[in-house]
C-alpha cells in the first residue's frame, strides 16, 4: 500500500484501488483509549519521509479525504485468502471506490458463495481424509 499525506490530518493509503484512510486528532477518549489503542506503527509516504503514529491517528476520513473521496463513491468489502479463512473464520475490510469494486465484479469469473456457504466448504474440505 502507497501512503500519501494530504494535509496535517489526512494520510491515504492506496493499493491497486483499496483504500486506507487516517484522520490526525490527538484526543483522548475516557479511560486514556487512543487510536489504535495507542498502538505505535510507521506508515512510509509516498514523498519519502515516514509517519510515526502512536495513537493520533484514526481510521477514519477527514474533511480532506471526504472532498477527495465522496462518501457515496465509497464502499467497504471483506476479503480473506483460503489459508486465512481454515486457521479463523474472520474476513478483513476495506474500502474502495464502488465503480472499482463494481468493474472487479462484472470481471471476475470464478465461483462466489454465500458467507457461511464458504464456511462449510473450508470444513468438509478440511474433514475430508487425503
Amino acid at each position: 500500500m502507497s501512503y500519501t499525506k494530504i494535509d496535517r490530518e489526512t494520510i491515504i493509503g492506496e493499493d491497486e484501488g483499496v483504500h486506507s484512510f487516517y484522520r490526525r486528532d490527538n484526543m483522548t477518549l475516557p479511560f486514556g483509549k487512543t487510536a489504535f489503542a495507542g498502538r505505535k506503527f510507521t506508515l512510509p509516504l509516498t514523498d519519502g519521509t515516514t509517519e510515526e503514529c502512536r495513537g493520533q491517528w484514526w481510521s477514519d476520513l477527514s474533511k480532506s479525504a471526504r472532498e477527495l473521496f465522496p462518501l457515496d463513491s465509497l464502499c467497504y468489502f471483506a476479503y480473506a485468502t483460503k489459508e486465512e479463512l481454515r486457521d479463523c473464520y474472520v474476513f478483513t475490510g476495506s474500502m474502495c471506490e464502488q465503480q472499482w469494486l463494481d468493474k472487479l465484479v462484472a470481471e471476475y469469473k470464478g465461483e462466489t458463495y454465500e458467507y457461511w456457504e464458504y464456511k462449510k466448504m473450508l470444513s468438509s474440505a478440511t474433514n475430508t481424509p487425503q
